[in-house]
This record gives structure tokens, C-alpha cells and sequence, in this order.
């Protein structure tokens, strides 16, 4: 495997993360064992750079890169003590912030899988 598909692939995971059900986010989260709820939005922030620098095969379309970045805003908008609130296991289910990064997510998997520039 190569570094490019390393990288989309890692992508890909956290971006499925964040789109999938508050359960299986709440599940994941509980598999890494004692992290807390902002490791979500963290897995996306180790992996988005390197998926961003990628040059050649593989880059990411201009609507991918669309994406990803409604997805870092939404998750910006969330952070910050302020909003502590919305980082716990209940807000993944309750808070409609929690239901807005799901729909990026899904979105910037969509136009992942469907726009995809192969490696």
C-alpha cells in the first residue's frame, strides 16, 4: 500500500466515523479506551492535512476539498470550552450539532467515493 492510499484510507475511517450513528461513535470512543468524545473531531485533524498535501494521483477534487472543510467549520464552530457541552457521549445522540457532522461526513464520503482520482 502506499502512502497516498494510506492516507485515503485513514481518511476514509474517520470521515465513516463521523458519519456513522451516535451508538457506533459512542462505541468507537469507548474502544480507544480512556479518550474523550473530541477524539472524534482530533482523528480528522491528524488525517486532513496529509490527505490536503497530497499532489499527483490521488489528490482531492476541488468538491472534495469543499467538503472536508464544511466538515473542519462545523466541527470548529462546536469547539472551544463554551461548548463543552456538546462533547460527551450524550450530545453525539441529543445535540443537533452532533446530527449536522454526521450529514457533512456522509457528504464528504459521498463525494469521496464518487469523485475519487485513483492513487
Amino acid at each position: 500500500m502506499s502512502e497516498t492510499e494510506w492516507v485515503l484510507r485513514q481518511l476514509r475511517d474517520s470521515l465513516s466515523t463521523l458519519a456513522a450513528s451516535s451508538h457506533h461513535q459512542s462505541e468507537h470512543i469507548r474502544q480507544l479506551g480512556d479518550v474523550s468524545v473530541d477524539e472524534l473531531g482530533l482523528e480528522l485533524d491528524d488525517i486532513a492535512p496529509a490527505a490536503l498535501a497530497i499532489t499527483g494521483p490521488g489528490e482531492l477534487t476541488s468538491d472534495q476539498r469543499e467538503a472536508l472543510a464544511a466538515l473542519d467549520a462545523q466541527l470548529a464552530r462546536m469547539s472551544g470550552s463554551e461548548h463543552s457541552e456538546l462533547w460527551t457521549v450524550e450530545a453525539l445522540d441529543s445535540a443537533v450539532e452532533w446530527r449536522r457532522v454526521r450529514e457533512l461526513a456522509q457528504e464528504a464520503l459521498r463525494r469521496l467515493d464518487n469523485q475519487a482520482s485513483p492513487p
